[in-house]
């Protein structure tokens, strides 16, 4: 396949390019890496949507939801509303991939039902409260996604009488797909 692309290509190559045995490229050299050719923003833009690419495919293998079948409709939900410009610019190809019928973009975290979880770092929470370990286990359970939320903000928060920080808990987002 390389073979051939390369065939077709090679008549529109500046000559420059053709020094040595160009009969196939098999017979060139990899090419140096030109830096000043990257471009940060593109970059950003392109691992954004193979994140958004990758997630949905794992959602629809795990939901067993056919390829065959094309998706309604999928909102992409992200605080960063930079974050949604850049997969916007991608929408086209998006849509196209995953076979979507609509690509829905929101920072409206509260109006789609995103809740925040948290998780107790166990080995070093139980060094540290020792006896207060049972209590603050039962209270983790009942800790509010807007609990959650001002921890993030504040890196502290007081579950069953006893404050924790964030050497201590783990953010459970929904975007974190394994428990």
């Amino acid at each position: 396949m390389s073979e051939n692309i390369y065939q077709r290509l090679k008549p529109f190559l500046p000559p420059a390019l053709l020094s040595g045995n160009t009969e196939s490229v098999h017979f060139l050299l990899f090419p140096t890496v030109k830096k000043e050719f990257f471009d940060e923003v593109i970059q950003r833009k392109v691992r954004r949507m193979t994140t958004i690419l990758d997630l949905t495919r794992y959602l629809r293998d795990k939901e067993s939801l056919s390829f065959k079948v094309p998706l309604q409709d999928l909102i992409v939900v992200h605080k960063d509303q930079q974050y949604l410009d850049d997969v916007q610019d991608f929408e086209r190809y998006i849509k196209e991939e995953l076979r979507l019928e609509k690509l829905s973009l929101t920072t409206d975290e509260d109006g789609h039902g995103v809740l925040y979880k948290v998780k107790a770092d166990w080995p070093v929470l139980g060094k540290k409260l020792k006896k207060d370990m049972p209590k603050v286990k039962k209270a983790l359970a009942e800790v509010s996604s807007t609990e959650v939320k001002t921890f993030l903000e504040t890196k502290s928060i007081v579950v069953g009488g006893i404050t924790l920080v964030e050497e201590d808990l783990q953010v459970r987002h929904p975007s974190q797909l394994t428990s």
